[in-house]
């Protein structure tokens, strides 16, 4: 089976791809970083160097989040959903990129 992943992008993200939105059908259980791996196929080398440092970790500035909850710790190695959930919902998940400026924050 597969799972129909929406992806929105904000600031810098958005402004690079110049979209805000992107579909992926991604393998069951897939990760962020399996979503990522697509993005970098579709969108190429720009954009993951926006989202990942050389070591493949996240940006200290990118932020990701699934259906609403901003991941924490290892975000790459999140699911992004289960097929129980996804099931219990009716739904694609929604993966939202948001990528922080210097001047974002409280």
């Amino acid at each position: 089976m597969s799972l129909q992943v929406s992806v929105r992008f904000y600031g810098a993200i958005h402004d690079l791809l110049r979209a805000r939105q992107a579909e992926h059908l991604l393998p069951d259980g897939a990760t962020v970083a399996d979503l990522f791996a697509a993005l970098g196929s579709t969108h190429g080398a720009p954009l993951l160097h926006h989202l990942l440092t050389h070591q493949g970790r996240l940006q200290p500035y990118v932020r990701v989040a699934v259906d609403g909850e901003v991941l924490e710790g290892d975000a790459l190695a999140a699911p992004i959903a289960s097929p129980t959930q996804v099931a219990g919902r009716g739904g694609a998940p929604l993966v939202e990129v948001f990528v922080l400026t210097g001047d974002t924050g409280g």
